[in-house]
């Protein structure tokens, strides 16, 4: 800055600091934020779990800082040691009261490092790799594409990171990364106690000719030594000490490849997965594996050991001290499991209608149906009938006569249709059940799925194992493929379905894989809505039973006109109970008319006597409350809501709820004559009757009250002569018009909790403890069940039951689903890596060690490099010499048996990467120097040559 001085002279003013001397201020804070002054020499010696991995997860902090118009980040890296119960904890080194001896200790002692992937341990970086230091700071650009190239701006910021770490008296090394980034080209400094380290490297995309081998790589660091020391014969204090590891890749392996069992070409068309129609497909569908990586190592041997040049090698991987696997997996892609619900669930969002999707195939005239019923009638059925076995898609379709001249036929062939609805319908099967059902469901838990090798379970709001519903979902999975029509194709199942319903309710037939009774509110939405069905078709069938045997034990007109159906739809108006009337001694002083007799009673209550007649009180047959599935009750409630809390809205919900109290106080007159509303009180509501006063309560006696309305219109009718408060005519038919007029998506939605279901049951048959402990497991299981149970904490107002009921907001579980989908994927792709292994290692040399084997390939799949037991020789070493040789064979087409034309020396393939690493304490620049650490790090492979040095030198003794 320039200023003007009392004469009137300019001068620059250099009190000011400039943007350089900022920007080293700044990382000089940053170092000061961090205490690393405060750090001894002795916390850079690294923890290790091994002598060649490190321990702790590799962790960083950060600062922005800025240097002339470029934006920079300062790093600190460091690792977190893990707890002492992970068993990772390794010894510290011991206390070394003079630190200047331990500065550069850890270049010399840490050798070429295993990357570890392990949980709770990060990989190794590349910093730590090539120059061997655990604790660093780390000068880059900022911006991913900036990038230092000049090296004028490189000696810049190498300067200004050297003066920082003086003046702050930082006791670990910083690196500037220069060039472009996907380089990874790093050049350091560490000032430390009267020793200084450099951090070079040179990268070039192809390795000199005298550079290739250990032999060249010795000479540059003598020549590298030599050029830094007075005396280069007298520099180095200890031998130089070699390590090497070299790469084989295995690419191949024709006697074990891993595939997909072969498919069924009768079965779906052959379709990737599918080894039974009932079952969904799970594993990959190419082989997970892509290569095994073969680490062949050399540790810490003395020069001199070692042969390595262009004539001759030591190096064979037969003769290596140590080898190491790593398995590398094709990018992830979804398995066949995680593709079908993924598919199914993609569909559930179509607005698609069914004629949209089918056409003509969805029209049914008529003409053509009353044709259908006489070609019935001419038929020899078998006991249990099926509209979809009588009758060909072609057929049902029922194109009018203006079409083109023949019938439209669906997306699924005959033939597969055919076999499909066999499987959900097996006893229209003229020729015996195939797969059929398990003679009993469990009416008295919700369905649920047990923890695998842990008792307990989990609830699912879905069906039961193998019911219809299961079934129905899991092949509809498996024909949503797009190989099969996808969206068509579940919409022409569905449509079947629908018509197979349709079918089994005129012809009273029941629906086989559901439990019997009323409708279990545990269960998912359509396992509710056919249970209703089936529970209609039932009452039918009893109705129908009754008239028959009316018929055969009565022959007055009366039931003579029932018989001949003359008054069966008048029959159909009552409800149907058996009549017994418990058989009492009259008492004498109350004797009953005959028009006055009692019917109806089940039992007499003990402690109960009639008000007006002293009469015991007897307890009547009622009609039961007509049952409801869910998305009826919560309409009903919705109801009684919208009415309000006013007098008029409870009379409105009092009428409503009216025929059932009505009913129930017309058969306790019929039961009990002479009865009064009181009696009817006492047993129907006692917390309406006040024993002390003997009265009704105050409610009660409310001028207008409903109950009083009612029982005054009430009348002495048994329930048997009672119209039916369940029309069980009328809720088959709500039934069948909830599932026609649904859309396909719609349909689909509602099979979502069964799939989900079926895909956790699934996942369980294949779930290995070893590759995932039983509780990610056991999470899986209650994240299933809290979706199919609607109880997701954050998101309860999109429950299953309203993704059914109110449509538009179906897309919100869609989303939710979506997310296990992809939490199923990763542990299907996790078991189909750990079956592709096994295929590839599993023979009879394992069949004592299948354990051993098994842990073996989990490490290998959860760390990035697992040592081979025992080595070379070992029965692991073994197994892969095998496979490499066979790679081999297969290369140079030697057929089998021909072992003996391949090479002992050529059994593997040429090294895909080299590496080696040369440490050795030296007195540079004088011999009267201190011994420095001085270190080569050297790789080379096809597409790359890379050599990191750390040289020290003595900056007292020089």
């Amino acid at each position: 800055m320039d200023v003007d001085d009392q004469h009137g002279n300019w001068h620059d003013d250099f009190t000011t600091a400039s943007q350089w001397e900022i920007f080293i201020a700044r990382i000089e804070e940053s170092i000061y934020d961090w205490k690393l002054p405060q750090l001894k020499i002795s916390d850079n010696v690294k923890f290790r779990k091994s002598s060649f991995k490190v321990a702790g997860k590799l962790e960083f902090l950060e600062h922005n800082l800025q240097f002339s118009d470029t934006d920079f980040v300062l790093r600190y890296f460091y690792r977190n040691l893990p707890d002492p119960e992970d068993g990772n904890e390794a010894t510290p080194p011991p206390e070394e009261k003079d630190e200047s001896r331990l500065w550069g200790q850890e270049l010399i002692e840490s050798d070429i490092l295993d990357d570890d992937a392990e949980k709770g341990i990060t990989g190794v970086h590349s910093i730590e790799q090539w120059y061997g230091v655990s604790r660093f700071l780390l000068l880059t650009p900022a911006q991913s594409y900036a990038s230092i190239v000049s090296e004028s701006k490189a000696k810049l910021l190498l300067s200004s990171a050297k003066i920082a770490i003086s003046n702050s008296k930082c006791p670990i090394p910083i690196f500037v990364q220069v060039h472009q980034p996907h380089q990874q080209y790093f050049l350091g400094t560490w000032q430390g106690p009267g020793m200084q380290t450099n951090f070079t490297m040179v990268h070039l995309r192809q390795a000199p000719k005298h550079c290739k081998y250990l032999t060249g790589l010795l000479d540059i660091l003598k020549g590298k030594l030599a050029a830094i020391s007075q005396s280069p014969a007298h520099s180095m204090a200890t031998p130089i000490e070699i390590s090497a590891r070299i790469h084989f890749v295995l690419k191949d392996w024709p006697m074990n490849e891993w595939m997909q069992s072969p498919p069924d070409f009768e079965l779906l068309h052959g379709q990737v997965g599918v080894e039974h129609i009932g079952k969904l497909p799970f594993g990959a569908e190419a082989d997970p594996l892509r290569e095994i990586h073969l680490l062949a190592q050399w540790r810490s041997l003395p020069e001199g050991v070692l042969v390595d040049h262009d004539g001759y090698s030591d190096l064979a991987p037969g003769l290596a001290s140590r080898w190491t696997l790593e398995a590398h997996m094709a990018d992830p892609a979804p398995g066949l499991l995680a593709k079908s619900l993924g598919r199914l669930l993609n569909l559930c969002v179509s607005s698609a209608t069914m004629r949209q999707l089918l056409g003509d195939l969805v029209s049914f005239s008529p003409d053509n149906y009353v044709s259908y019923v006489d070609s019935l009638n001419a038929l020899t059925e078998p006991k249990v009938s099926s509209w979809s076995k009588l009758v060909p898609s072609s057929f049902k379709s029922g194109s009018s006569s203006s079409s083109q001249g023949h019938n439209s036929s669906g997306p699924i062939p005959h033939q597969m249709l055919m076999t499909i609805l066999y499987y959900l319908f097996p006893d229209a099967d003229s020729n015996g059940p195939a797969n059929p059902y398990p003679e009993t469901f469990e009416k008295d838990e919700a369905p649920k799925i047990t923890s695998f090798k842990e008792k307990g379970h989990v609830q699912f709001k879905s069906c039961p194992l193998d019911s219809l519903v299961w079934r129905l979902a899991i092949v509809t999975a498996l024909v949503a493929d797009a190989s099969h029509g996808g969206l068509r194709s579940a919409a022409h199942l569905w449509h079947e379905v629908c018509q197979e319903m349709r079918y089994r309710w005129d012809h009273g037939i029941t629906i086989p894989g559901l439990a019997t009774g009323c409708p279990d509110l545990r269960s998912c939405l359509l396992y509710q809505k056919l249970q209703m069905l089936n529970y209609c078709i039932e009452r039918r069938q009893e109705r129908e039973r009754r008239a028959r045997a009316h018929k055969d034990d009565h022959s007055d007109s009366e039931f003579q006109e029932v018989a001949d159906g003359s008054s069966e739809e008048e029959d159909d108006e009552f409800f149907e109970c058996d009549n017994e009337v418990e058989q009492e001694p009259r008492r004498k002083k109350h004797q009953h008319s005959l028009w006055d007799k009692p019917e109806g009673r089940l039992s007499k209550d003990t402690s109960l006597m009639l008000i007006e007649t002293n009469e015991p009180l007897y307890i009547p047959i009622t009609q039961e409350p007509p049952p409801k599935t869910e998305d009826q009750r919560h309409e009903d409630a919705e109801i009684l809501m919208m009415l309000g809390d006013d007098l008029q809205g409870s009379e409105l919900r009092a009428q409503i709820m009216s025929p059932l109290l009505l009913s129930d106080m017309e058969s306790f007159k019929a039961a009990n004559p002479g009865s009064c509303l009181g009696d009817f009180v006492r047993w129907y509501s006692p917390r309406d009757w006040i024993e002390e006063e003997n009265k009704l309560s105050p409610r009660m006696l409310i001028e207008g009250n409903t109950w009083q309305e009612l029982w005054s219109a009430a009348k002495p009718v048994p329930a048997s002569r009672q119209k039916r408060l369940f029309d069980d005519t009328k809720e088959a038919e709500k039934v069948l018009s909830f599932f026609e007029n649904h859309k396909p998506a719609d349909a689909l939605s509602m099979l979502l909790p069964a799939l989900l279901h079926a895909a956790i049951n699934r996942l369980g048959e294949e779930w290995l403890e070893d590759l995932t402990p039983l509780s990610v497991f056991n999470s899986l299981q209650e994240k299933a069940g809290r979706l199919t149970m609607g109880l997701t904490p954050k998101h309860k107002e999109y429950s299953v039951r309203k993704v059914t009921i109110l449509k538009k907001k179906h897309r919100y579980f869609v989303r939710f689903f979506q997310r296990f989908v992809d939490l199923i994927g990763a542990e299907e792709t996790k078991i189909a890596q750990l079956k592709s292994l096994q295929e590839k290692f599993a023979d009879d040399s394992f069949a004592e060690k299948e354990e051993l084997l098994g842990t073996f390939l989990c490490d290998l799949l959860q760390h990035k490099q697992v040592e081979v037991p025992d080595g070379p020789d070992g029965v692991f070493g073994l197994k892969i010499r095998n496979m490499f040789l066979q790679a081999q064979k297969a290369a140079h087409l030697i057929p089998d048996g021909g072992e003996e034309k391949v090479n002992h020396s050529h059994a593997f393939p040429a090294p895909s990467e080299r590496e080696f690493l040369l440490r050795v304490k030296a007195c540079v620049p004088s011999p009267s120097s201190t011994p420095s650490p001085q270190r080569l790090y050297a790789v080379i492979n096809d597409h790359s040559f890379r050599l990191s040095g750390a040289f020290s030198h003595d900056t007292v003794f020089f």
